[in-house]
């Protein structure tokens, strides 16, 4: 019988390969709706769809469909307007008759992937909020679910005075940066390695304290962690709970932390968090910080 590995994950590689090729199809529907919110595209989003689409090009289909024009497109000297509408048209019968899935991980997944594709130029302009905010107003039944909430919690306050300023934009497009992990237009890379999100300041004293690791480190492996956290008076816990003073996590995350066993290790947390229990989630480096200040 198939088992589970250290990350929670189904270790049968049939079923792996299922269950990515539906969250890489449900993300992509969700990116192609993120990027065409505005009804442009430019050459940076061009050139992410490019790369993640040769990536996936695997799961056939809609990647080997966009990925072919874009190359395409990319021999050309010159790119046109008609070429981009040619690209925009192809996407827009991707979202509309693309294979859909219903399930919850799925939708989420769709939503996700919106909300990198709307962000991936560093931008967030008039239309494409107005588009989030549609697109939240159809996801009613997990919006209580972290970190929608967080998102829906911002999108509520920009509207509650009913003017929308480029500031307000502005913060909100800094906050999806940091739960999807997208810097694309900075770094130009597809792969994220860090939940910037997550980075309390830990301002006590690591002995007799419970901690909970969650990911991949730099450091070491996740045991590795646990014995040192060991060997400084600490007790371990192997997920969140009322007791848990700290959640440590690893710097090399991918950016589909929300969909996998990282993401839902926050998510228990923070709801603990949210009914009042004093929980610090942190980042590996500044829980290696903390660990260098005691050894001194």
């Amino acid at each position: 019988m198939d088992g589970l590995d250290e990350y929670g994950q189904p270790l049968n590689i049939e079923y792996n390969k299922r269950r990515n090729q539906k969250k890489a199809l449900s993300t992509l529907k969700g990116f192609l709706e993120g990027i065409t919110a505005n009804q442009e595209l430019n050459e940076l989003e061009l050139l992410f769809l490019w790369g993640w689409t040769q990536e996936n090009l695997e799961y056939g289909g809609d990647f080997v469909d966009i990925f072919e024009e874009i190359n395409h497109i990319s021999k050309l000297r010159m790119i046109n307007s008609e070429d981009k509408q040619n690209l925009l048209q192809l996407i827009l019968d991707c979202i509309e008759f693309g294979k859909e899935f219903d399930d919850l991980d799925s939708r989420v997944n769709r939503f996700i992937g919106f909300l990198r594709g709307v962000i991936i130029d560093g931008n967030l302009d008039l239309a494409e909020f107005e588009t989030l905010v549609r697109k939240l107003d159809e996801t009613s039944d997990f919006l209580a679910e972290f970190p929608i909430n967080i998102i829906h919690g911002e999108v509520r306050k920009i509207l509650s005075d009913g003017i929308i300023t480029k500031n307000e934009l502005n913060d909100l497009l800094i906050l999806l940066e940091k739960i999807t992990g997208n810097e694309f237009d900075r770094t130009g890379s597809i792969e994220n390695t860090s939940l910037i999100l997550f980075d309390d300041p830990i301002d006590y004293e690591l002995e007799g304290k419970k901690v909970c690791f969650t990911g991949k480190f730099l450091l070491g492996t996740r045991e590795e962690m646990k014995q040192v956290a060991i060997k400084r008076g600490m007790i371990i816990h192997n997920k969140p709970s009322k007791e848990t003073n700290l959640l440590v996590i690893g710097s090399l995350n991918s950016r589909d932390w929300i969909q996998i066993s990282v993401g839902r290790k926050i998510q228990d947390a923070y709801k603990l968090i949210e009914k009042g229990y004093p929980i610090l989630i942190t980042s590996e480096t500044r829980w290696a910080k903390k660990v260098a200040e005691n050894n001194q």
